[in-house]
């Protein structure tokens, strides 16, 4: 949705996925607004904002509703952000998701493991999530190297 200068960018790829015959799961596929290029602390300031938003719309869209059936609800992709990182501590898309009920399960990770975006210069960052309400990981997820696919690492993490 529009919010003036603060307008969320891309959007989000949606599936409603059919985990069994009687559950169907919201999935969303998002890549929030980057802090690159943001050479000022205004200039990050208004991509937090942004990604702020994002999330915002998302949970209030999810909201359980009166007369609606509970779908579980999975919001995955590239944040933009590292939830662990001190350099994020101003973000508040990570506490509106578990204010909301959904689970990390990147937190099942040793903190050394959590990385899906390496760097030589700053060190690896976790960017990227598969944020879950309604299931739940298995096990801890998998983070994957690409062989040069993408400058992040594929995570994947199964749930019940």
């Amino acid at each position: 949705k529009t919010a003036k200068e603060l307008t969320p960018p891309r959007g989000y790829a949606f599936a409603a996925v059919v985990i069994d015959p009687a559950t169907t799961a919201n999935v969303y596929a998002v890549h929030l607004k980057s802090n690159y290029g943001a050479t000022t602390p205004a200039l990050r300031e208004s991509n937090r904002e942004k990604r702020t938003l994002a999330i915002k719309q998302l949970v209030e869209q999810e909201k359980r509703k009166r007369g609606r059936p509970v779908r579980p609800v999975l919001i995955a992709g590239d944040m933009n952000a590292d939830c662990w990182r001190k350099e994020f501590a101003g973000e508040k898309l990570f506490g509106l998701l578990a204010d909301a009920g959904f689970g990390n399960p990147l937190a099942l990770l040793p903190p050394k493991s959590r990385g899906t975006r390496p760097s030589r210069s700053y060190g690896s960052s976790a960017l990227d999530y598969i944020f879950c309400r309604g299931v739940s990981a298995v096990e801890a997820p998998k983070i994957i190297p690409n062989d040069g696919l993408s400058d992040h690492y594929a995570v994947f993490v199964v749930v019940k």
